[in-house]
């Protein structure tokens, strides 16, 4: 049981690791097994970088896209957010919720942007910032601390046996980062409630904690590792040192790789005790080279990670249990009989923290990517780990977390994205380091006959190209061409930033303009409305009649023959009116008052009329 939990014996010798892969440069059926080894590392690199830009693309255009800028904020959430081509109703239900947490983002700024800041609060910020080195640095030594003193846990394994250590030694590196991880993250958020942010911008602050948390457990882990390698590699190089010493190189002739040598092989732990039996036997006219007998680093790395992911996966159960699942069971049973309140006081349930577990994806995949040159077999592993955790959390969340009382995005979906892409450039930093300035093992791997594993690609490229354009291509990739082209690169991004900068600048004026437009304009327009109205009403009767209205009482009234025989012609009196209307200072009202004076005149003209008709008529006849 404690081999297959180290992923020693047969496991250490598997697909898994690094170790299994062979060092033929070149299979007969033409297969290079070490730049392929190499070219699908690198390759998982690049497609990692490219899906995540053009994810972070293509959002930032959605946004973009989608943009309604800080204008009438209340307005556009809460009548152009519906998404009127929902027809189920859980999500209709999730989109209601998502407008209300909107809204909700909304008042809360409001409220923010109001506060003033005391200086007991910047002190208490300063203090809370004091107490979050302080935890980053204990993280840092307890790290380098386990790594140093599992040193020396082998040291007494290649002494005294495997049983002289026992299994809290044995797993001692990835027990203390699996606690690290999943307890610090805690203590980060006690210490925010003495800064009393704004609830995004707290967010984003633990946020921010925990992701260098995270990348300084990572590279303490692997600077850790780089230095027991460095050990393994003088205890190598010392044990040549001590076989080659023995012999005088003038008289002594060693065996060539094709000859067949008998005589047994000293060790890295028993040089001193077999010197004496590496002397040529009489039947053997020369001496075998030396191989120490040296830890397979790359394998040692990748047990390492695995063991660090196979402990994640069981520490972020065990506090899903410990601190959620029993947590809700002690709660629903005991808050009858309990002195206070337990849902709503001290203890609570506990609740999903939608970021947090977001961020624990990042440092996940972040291992992966820094496991995968030692141990190809980590990223089937982990899909098998992420759908356990999938379930299990899925199961919690139902069961036992209840929704946050102030839910708050951290930001878009490109603030994570960023992250990713962050801890990407990270963990490429120590891989790329190990390629160009770590010797790979002399005895296991693809890598085992070249210097460096970046020397696999170099040398495909020298036998491949012919020897002008792999000389054109060497000097492309030296110092004196990457240094201009790093630095015309330079320039190119500092114009870029330039063009961008005075681009937005032109962007947020013209956002003035029509902002000003929006609001001035109207303001200019309602002016003139009210400036006319009022005198129009000073200078026409209480109830004056429109140019519109006048003009068609004017043509019914000539339809019915109202103007017959008589020498009034109402189009020349309107006419009048216009010309009149076009010399003063103010046409539209002139018109008015000049079609108003045209139709009571008509009105008098027509009550003679009516009165003249009366008179003649006979007594007791209505006319």
């Amino acid at each position: 049981m404690q081999t297959a939990w180290d992923f020693e014996g047969y496991v250490k010798y598997s697909p898994l690791f690094y170790g299994y892969y062979s060092g033929v440069k070149k299979f007969s059926s033409g297969y290079r097994m070490p730049l392929a080894f190499l070219i699908a590392n690198m390759a998982q690199f690049a497609y990692s970088f490219i899906a995540i830009l053009r994810q972070i693309a293509a959002n930032a255009k959605d946004e973009k896209a989608s943009d309604k800028d800080d204008n009438f904020t209340f307005s556009w959430k809460a009548f152009a957010s519906w998404d009127y081509m929902i027809g189920n109703t859980e999500t209709a239900k999730n989109k209601f919720k998502s407008v209300v947490l909107a809204i909700r983002e909304s008042i809360t700024d409001e409220k923010e942007a109001k506060k003033k800041i005391s200086g007991k609060r910047k002190f208490l910020r300063v203090l809370a910032n004091f107490c979050v080195v302080l935890v980053l640095a204990s993280s840092t030594y307890a790290i380098s601390l386990t790594v140093s003193r599992s040193r020396e846990f082998e040291q007494r394994i290649k002494t005294q046996g495997p049983d002289s250590v026992n299994a809290w030694e044995r797993n001692e590196i990835s027990v203390v980062m699996s606690l690290v991880t999943s307890f610090f993250p805690i203590l980060f958020d006690l210490i925010a409630g003495l800064e009393d942010y704004h609830p995004r911008i707290a967010l984003q602050w633990s946020l921010g904690r925990i992701m260098v948390l995270y990348l300084l457990n990572l590279y303490t882990l692997y600077i850790a590792l780089y230095w027991k390698i460095q050990d393994l590699q003088k205890g190598a190089d010392a044990a040549n040192s001590t076989y080659y010493g023995q012999f005088n190189s003038t008289i002594v002739v060693f065996c060539n790789e094709n000859e067949d040598v008998t005589t047994t092989l000293p060790t890295a732990t028993n040089v001193s005790s077999t010197a004496a039996t590496t002397t040529p036997v009489a039947n053997h006219s020369c001496v075998p080279h030396f191989e120490p007998e040296i830890t397979c680093w790359e394998t040692m790395v990748g047990q390492e990670l695995f063991k660090l992911t196979m402990f994640d996966l069981v520490t972020t159960i065990a506090v899903i249990y410990a601190s959620e699942f029993f947590r809700a069971l002690f709660i629903k049973n005991f808050n009858a009989c309990w002195c206070w309140d337990l849902e709503k006081h001290l203890p609570g349930y506990a609740t999903f923290s939608l970021a947090e577990n977001l961020l624990h994806l990042v440092y996940n995949q972040g291992m992966i990517w820094m496991g995968t040159l030692f141990s190809p077999g980590l990223p089937g592993f982990n899909l098998i780990k992420l759908l356990v955790m999938f379930y299990v959390r899925a199961w919690s969340v139902m069961v036992c977390n209840v929704p946050e009382e102030r839910i708050f995005k951290a930001g878009s979906a490109n603030f994570y994205l960023l992250l990713l892409l962050f801890m990407l450039y990270v963990v490429m930093i120590p891989i790329a380091f190990a390629m160009v300035s770590i010797k790979p093992s002399p005895n296991c791997g693809p890598f085992r006959d070249v210097q460096f594993m970046y020397l696999a690609l170099t040398e495909w490229l020298q036998e491949a190209l012919p020897s002008n354009l792999y000389a054109v291509l060497s000097y492309l990739t030296s110092p004196g061409a990457l240094i201009p082209i790093f630095v015309l690169l330079f320039l190119i991004l500092n114009y870029l930033k330039s063009n961008n900068e005075a681009l937005k600048g032109a962007t947020l004026d013209l956002k003035k303009q029509l902002r000003y437009e929006r609001t001035e304009g109207k303001k200019k327009v309602f002016n003139m409305a009210d400036t006319n109205k009022t005198t129009s009403q000073a200078a026409a009767p209480k109830q004056p009649t429109p140019v519109g209205a006048s003009m068609t009482a004017l043509k019914a009234l000539k339809n019915m023959g109202a103007f017959k025989n008589r020498g009034d012609n109402p189009t020349a009196a309107f006419n009048s009116s216009e010309t009149s209307e076009n010399q003063a200072t103010n046409p539209s009202l002139m018109g008015v008052v000049g079609a108003t004076r045209f139709l009571a005149k008509m009105r008098k003209k027509a009550q003679q009329n009516r009165q003249a008709n009366m008179a003649q008529a006979p007594n007791g006849l209505n006319v």
